[in-house]
């Protein structure tokens, strides 16, 4: 794939309490928690960054001044220690009832510097997608194209929007987002050709379409989306989406399409997709 993986420590089973209750986190898309199947209130916004800032480092520590930075940026209140404190125990309570604040099981621990989430890729949308990562960019390495896509597909669908997009700006400003981001277009792009390969683009529409309502102005998706439309047939649909491309840069940004966009177009104005 082209872009590398987002440094992740994985947990063993072992190093987590086992049991078919655990709390489910989710990032890629609207931050949610549910339990049971049945979801979470995670509280107020500056609790629910807290949250983020935590969960874009899993089972790695944050430290208390990185999520300050996260939650407050350069509003600092004075009491911003002991919001950091109570915001952490009222998300302990709602993600690890029953636990006292300092058991390492729990799903957030604390560090001599700060706080930690430890989850396992069961539990947390983003290490469940880089897991799945790993083993898509080994199976393609191997010529194992079919399993690569099965693996890419069950990825890409772990992404139902931007990354904690309903918690503004901690996520967007989050150094880690835009590189999970970066991640997750460049398996699209490997995702796209797999399909060509194997005749399977029309499966890779749906996808596409939902990466480009987050990204639109993203010419190298359009220009997959457009070879997935073209390949399954739909050539008017793939004009129709260079068209679309075409009028919004130059609107929005006052630019023409790149020449691997424009290079893409005449491929399907000429059949050769």
């Amino acid at each position: 794939m082209g872009v590398d993986l987002i440094s992740a420590h994985f947990l063993d089973a072992s190093e987590l309490e086992e049991t078919e209750e655990q709390v489910k986190l989710h990032v890629l898309g609207p931050l949610r928690a549910t339990y049971r199947g049945q979801p979470l209130d995670l509280g107020p916004l500056k609790q629910r960054r807290l949250l983020v800032a935590l969960i874009l480092k899993a089972n790695n520590p944050v430290s208390r001044e990185e999520i300050i930075e996260s939650v407050w940026h350069r509003e600092t209140p004075n009491s911003v220690v002991n919001l950091v404190y109570t915001y952490v125990a009222r998300l302990r309570r709602i993600l690890d009832p029953g636990r006292s604040s300092r058991k390492l099981s729990g799903l957030i621990v604390s560090t001599p510097t700060g706080y930690l989430l430890q989850a396992g890729a069961d539990q947390l949308d983003l290490l469940e997608f880089n897991r799945l990562s790993i083993i898509a960019k080994e199976k393609l390495a191997r010529g194992h194209f079919a399993e690569s896509f099965e693996v890419m597909q069950r990825a890409t669908e772990l992404w139902s929007g931007g990354v904690a997009e309903d918690v503004p700006p901690a996520a967007s400003e989050h150094s880690i987002a835009p590189m999970l981001r970066q991640q997750y277009n460049a398996m699209l792009v490997d995702l796209t050709h797999v399909a060509s390969q194997l005749g399977r683009s029309l499966e890779v529409v749906p996808a596409l379409t939902k990466a480009i309502q987050c990204d639109p102005l993203h010419e190298n998706l359009h220009s997959c989306l457009m070879l997935a439309l073209a390949s399954s047939g739909q050539q008017a649909a793939a004009v129709r989406l260079f068209e679309e491309i075409r009028d919004r840069l130059r609107e929005e940004l006052g630019l023409s399409p790149g020449p691997d966009l424009q290079r893409t177009f005449q491929q399907i104005l000429l059949q050769e997709v």
